[in-house]
């Protein structure tokens, strides 16, 4: 089940490499499209497909993600039995164009999220701080 759900969202890299190898030999053979333009279409291309690709591979390869922004929230992701489950922490802004997570304390962390992920706050931060960044995560009441 999980070979099949990452199969199905494996579109990313694909992408990206296309791409890649279409930019590559359009440069190579001097077709249709000056070397520059080529170079910013792959530019952009790996740029739109990195995190897609990184979560991909963690997911696979960890069986789990660390985390997205999605909106004003922080998604954690991980498979158990062939399935992503996911849940989101709320970002705050703490200055113009700039937000933080501030990990709940351990009795709000429980009433917060899945029961599945109860009684692993420890493990978790750990995952997404290795994501997110120490300097952009905060535990409170730890």
């Amino acid at each position: 089940m999980i070979a099949s759900y990452l199969r199905a969202h494996l579109w990313a890299p694909v992408v990206l490499v296309v791409i890649a190898l279409g930019g590559l030999l359009l440069l190579a053979f001097e077709l249709l499209l000056p070397w520059s333009l080529v170079a910013l279409v792959t530019l952009v291309a790996m740029g739109l497909a990195r995190e897609p690709f990184a979560r991909w591979r963690s997911l696979r390869s960890k069986g789990y993600f660390g985390g997205r922004r999605t909106g004003d929230a922080w998604l954690y992701e991980e498979v158990a039995d062939g399935t992503v489950r996911s849940f989101a922490l709320k970002r705050e802004r703490t200055e113009p164009g700039h937000t933080e997570l501030f990990v709940p304390d351990e009795a709000s962390w429980r009433r917060a999220v899945p029961s599945w992920a109860r009684e692993r706050r420890t493990e978790i931060v750990r995952r997404i701080a290795e994501r997110l960044g120490a300097s952009d995560l905060h535990e409170t009441g730890a």
